[in-house]
C-alpha cells in the first residue's frame, strides 16, 4: 500500500530549541556580521579568512547541538509516511535525528566546495585559511564554504525537487520559518489548497488568514506532538480548520 506523502519546509525555528542561533532575531547572527561580509561572494573575495572564522565558529556551534524534538518525530514519521524535508536550514540536525530525505536549499555547514576544481567535500572541523587544501587538486586559496550566499543562484535541480515534493504531498507542513526568502516564499503555492499547515511562534502572514488552513502556534517543541496526533484528521480534513494555540 502506497503511503500517505508529508512535505515539510523547515526553517531556523526548528532548529533554535536545540541551542542554534537564528539569524535574524534581535540578537541573531546577522547582527553580528554584516550580510555582505560573510554571506556574500564578495565578501569572501575581499577577506576570505573572516568569512572561514565565521563559518568555522558556526560549524562548531551546530556540531555541538543535538536534534530536539521536533527534528526526532518528523524522523519517526517515516515509519507511516513517505517524508520529504525541505530546509532552509544549513544544520544537519534533521539528518542527525534520522531523517533520510532531505533537500538543504542554501547548502550545509559541513561542505567545502573548491572553486578551482569544483569538488564539493565534507568538511567537520575549523578551516585554516593557506593551511588546509582541497582534496581533489590540492588548491589553498580558492576553497569556500559549502553554503549559497545572498548574490548565488540556489541549486536549479534542488528546486525542481522541493516542488515536485511539495505539489505531490497530501500534507504541506511549514516550521519555524516565515518563508519571506525567494524562492521558499513560492513553495507554498505548489501545496494542496486545504492541506497547508503552519507551525510557528506566530503567523507567518497574519493579513492572510487562509495562506494556511491549519495552524499550530507557540514553541515547536509544544506543537509538534500536537501536529503529530492530529495528522490522521489533518489528511481527511476537506473543510473545518485546525488552529492550536499551545504556550
Amino acid at each position: 500500500m502506497e503511503k500517505n506523502k508529508i512535505a515539510f519546509l523547515t526553517g531556523a525555528g526548528i532548529s533554535q530549541p536545540s541551542g542554534l542561533s537564528t539569524f535574524r532575531t534581535h540578537n541573531g547572527l546577522w547582527n553580528q556580521q554584516k550580510i555582505e561580509d560573510v554571506a556574500m561572494y564578495k565578501g569572501f573575495l575581499k577577506d576570505p579568512v573572516n568569512v572561514h572564522q565565521f563559518y568555522n565558529n558556526l560549524r562548531s556551534e551546530i556540531n555541538s547541538c543535538k536534534p530536539n524534538i521536533a527534528h526526532l518525530l518528523i524522523a519517526e514519521l517515516e515509519k507511516d509516511y513517505d517524508v520529504t524535508v525541505i530546509t532552509q536550514n544549513i544544520d544537519n540536525l534533521h539528518e542527525v535525528a534520522g531523517s533520510t530525505n532531505v533537500i538543504h536549499l542554501h547548502g550545509q555547514h559541513n561542505l567545502q566546495k573548491c572553486e578551482a576544481c569544483h569538488d564539493i567535500f565534507t568538511w567537520n572541523r575549523d578551516w585554516i585559511y593557506n593551511k588546509d587544501t582541497c582534496p581533489t587538486c590540492r588548491e589553498a586559496h580558492l576553497v569556500r564554504p559549502g553554503i549559497i550566499w545572498f548574490d548565488e543562484s540556489l541549486d536549479a535541480e534542488k528546486i525542481y525537487k522541493a516542488e515536485d515534493a511539495i505539489r505531490a504531498a497530501d500534507l504541506f507542513v511549514q516550521i519555524g520559518t516565515s518563508a519571506e526568502v525567494s524562492p521558499a516564499n513560492k513553495l507554498i503555492k505548489r501545496a494542496k489548497r486545504r492541506k497547508r499547515v503552519e507551525m510557528n511562534l506566530v503567523r507567518s502572514n497574519p493579513r492572510n488568514p487562509w495562506l494556511f488552513h491549519n495552524y499550530y502556534m507557540g514553541n515547536v517543541i509544544r506543537t509538534m506532538p500536537e501536529f503529530i496526533k492530529d495528522i490522521p484528521e489533518l489528511m481527511l480534513l476537506k473543510e473545518k480548520g485546525i488552529t492550536k494555540i499551545i504556550n
